[in-house]
């Protein structure tokens, strides 16, 4: 029970701390006080060196002190003043910075963190549970001190190609009337609750939202913001950050419930329910205009057809005019993809048509077609065998389910003790059983490799494994950070900004990073984690939160002090 109430307690207060200015509650929003920017004398894989600070001359506390199982925070946001002697430390003015000042002149602005929260157990045992957030410019000027609870990159899911693109705009939290409570039975824990809301603010910084709204919902050409949940208490903003319509202008008030989706070639597609089932989906542009409709189910535009249903049961194609491209003999809405759709028919047969509505592969009885990087995958149950065909229908391979497709003609077959990666042109690697193969990229000895990333469990832990891409050679990665020569286990991580993907291996002096174009980027910081976002990079190290350029060099640094 105890650690249930401890969880609440951790989760109120990092949505509450960021409401006190809204509520004129007696604690303030924290900060952290301004601190030189790093120099560029620490060695590699050591922590950088962050000027001491002086606490504001008031704190409150939560649950006791932070060795008894609470949490400590600052309520003085005047003691937070710019450090004298970096002329790269500045603010976008004197005072606090409790509100974030739209301005066309930022070029691009950036979230950093700016204190921490920790927790202990019972047994005085410390973890850092959560933070509070500000924006910074490209120069690393102050622009919010620690405002919100969160700051997150909007990003946008593409549930037909089932990708996620980054758009740019950062959404923030805030909470709005926190209330402290305490439990009669354990009067030692304390959790505030409050009403958790959103806002936008864009990443070049010339409009932003206020936390206002329940949730925010990113589509690839506006977003949605809505006041409530359950009614149509909503707003439609374009990327400029004009407000375009609401949702009494979209809704029926007659509605029993409501859905708004990416159209595709339509910003919008709406999709208005009633209580006896039925439904209507509509094709709507910024305006709130209703161009296409109604179907009895829809698919957003994709490739310039939509999958539309007039009955629920059998679908067709249209094109952005609402004329039939391919009638309505189909039983699937399923949209197209690289010029290609996987459809059935009513006899529950699997197909894979063209634009032109032409079957190319047809299934084989009980199996189904999926996706793969080659082209499709035929999953059969009747003998549990995978076959694998090209985006034309020819078949590359065939084994067993444990077989997987790795690229357009790399393949993976399993066995209880074996892992044989091959090629369709001979070339193959025998190592030990793996899991999870994807491709990769990695760096190592100062060059960009391709290949491919794969985990194997024994009885000592986890361990990670390179493949270069050439099959000639597999690589033992480290699975903690060697003081020196060996590599550290690679991970991937997506630009917020371009959404690039970034690899990343550490060589016992310094994080090195490469991208799908062979960019390389050396961040000679032992640090928990590295941020891509275009331009800048974000680094949490023990004692600070740094932002660097493209090049290593150290641009902003913010400590984060566990006393305070």
């Amino acid at each position: 029970m105890k650690s249930v109430l401890l969880l609440m307690l951790i989760f109120a207060l990092l949505l509450s701390a960021c409401g006190n200015t809204e509520s004129g509650l007696s604690t303030e929003l924290p900060s952290g006080t301004a601190a030189e920017t790093l120099t560029q004398t620490d060695a590699p894989g050591t922590e950088p060196t962050v000027p001491a600070t002086e606490p504001p001359a008031e704190t409150a506390f939560f649950s006791g002190s932070v060795t008894a199982g609470g949490f400590r925070v600052r309520t003085d946001v005047s003691a937070y003043a710019p450090s004298a002697g970096s002329a790269r430390y500045t603010r976008l003015r004197e005072g606090p910075l409790s509100s974030f000042e739209p301005s066309a002149d930022y070029g691009a602005v950036y979230p950093y963190q700016a204190a921490r929260l920790f927790g202990s157990a019972e047994d005085g045992e410390a973890w850092e549970q959560g933070g509070f957030y500000g924006f910074v410019d490209g120069n690393g000027r102050i622009l919010t001190d620690g405002i919100y609870t969160r700051i997150r990159a909007m990003s946008c899911f593409d549930y037909v190609t089932e990708t996620t693109c980054f758009l740019p705009f950062w959404i923030v939290g805030r909470v709005k009337d926190p209330i402290i409570h305490r439990d009669p039975e354990y009067p030692e824990y304390e959790w505030v609750e409050g009403k958790s809301l959103q806002g936008v603010v864009s990443c070049d910084g010339s409009f932003c939202l206020p936390c206002e709204y329940v949730g925010i919902t990113p589509l690839p050409n506006c977003f949605v913001c809505y006041r409530s949940w359950d009614e149509t208490d909503f707003e439609v903003y374009d990327f400029e950050g004009r407000l375009r319509l609401t949702g009494s202008e979209l809704v029926d008030e007659g509605s029993d419930g409501w859905d708004v989706e990416n159209g595709g070639e339509y910003p919008l597609l709406l999709t208005l329910y009633r209580n006896d089932g039925d439904a209507s989906c509509w094709f709507c542009d910024l305006d709130g205009n209703r161009v296409l409709g109604p179907y009895r189910e829809a698919e957003r535009f994709s490739e310039g057809l939509a999958c539309v249903s007039t009955d629920g049961e059998h679908y067709g194609y249209i094109d952005s005019t609402g004329a039939w491209v391919l009638p309505a003999d189909y039983a699937a809405d399923a949209s197209f993809v690289n010029g290609r759709a996987l459809q059935r028919l009513e006899d529950d047969t699997s197909i894979i048509i063209d634009r032109a509505g032409s079957v190319l592969l047809r299934s084989k009885a009980n199996s189904w077609f999926y996706p793969s990087p080659c082209g499709f995958r035929e999953d059969n149950t009747d003998d549990y065998s995978v076959t694998f065909y090209d985006r034309d229908g020819k078949e590359l391979a065939h084994g067993g389910y444990g077989m997987e497709c790795l690229d357009a003609d790399t393949f993976l077959e399993q066995s209880e003790e074996q892992s044989h990666i091959f090629r369709l042109n001979g070339e193959s690697i025998r190592f030990g059983r793996v899991d999870g193969v994807v491709p990769c990229k990695a760096v190592i000895d100062g060059q960009a490799l391709a290949g491919y990333r794969c985990m194997s469990y024994t009885d000592e832990g986890m361990e990670t494994r390179f493949v270069r891409q050439d099959l000639s050679e597999v690589l033992q990665l480290e699975q903690e950070p060697p003081a020196e020569g060996g590599y550290f286990i690679l991970y991937d991580t997506a630009d917020e900004r371009t959404n690039e993907t970034w690899y990343l291996t550490w060589d016992g002096g310094a994080w090195n990073a490469v991208n799908d174009a062979g960019e390389l980027i050396r961040v000679p910081l032992r640090c928990g984690s590295l941020t891509f976002r275009g331009e800048r990079i974000m680094a949490l190290t023990d004692t600070a939160c740094v932002y660097l350029d493209r090049a290593g060099e150290q641009v902003f640094s913010w400590p984060l002090d566990a006393e305070d």
